[in-house]
């Protein structure tokens, strides 16, 4: 009985870390605006990058709006501040 008790710990526990490390090993990449680190991260899915545009528009200065009844998403920044 106490060698089982010990196989399934064993196995429960190796299981636990071999996910942990696979989450911890599947971190998105850091985001970088003008030399500084956003405190959110990108992730590489399939080949293409998803950011979260928030984050990223507010950022660069802009202000974002959401109308989720028509499902519109505005992002605004004053002409005198593009780029």
């Amino acid at each position: 009985m106490k060698k089982r008790t010990l196989i399934v710990s064993t196995v429960v526990l190796s299981s636990t870390m071999f996910v942990t490390g696979a989450l911890a090993a599947s971190n998105g990449f850091s985001i970088f605006i003008n030399g500084s680190k956003l405190s959110t991260e990108a992730k590489i899915i399939n080949g293409t990058t998803y950011v979260p545009l928030r984050a990223i528009s507010e950022s660069l200065g802009a202000q974002v709006s959401v109308n989720n009844s028509q499902k519109n998403i505005y992002i605004f920044k004053s002409k005198s501040e593009y780029f």
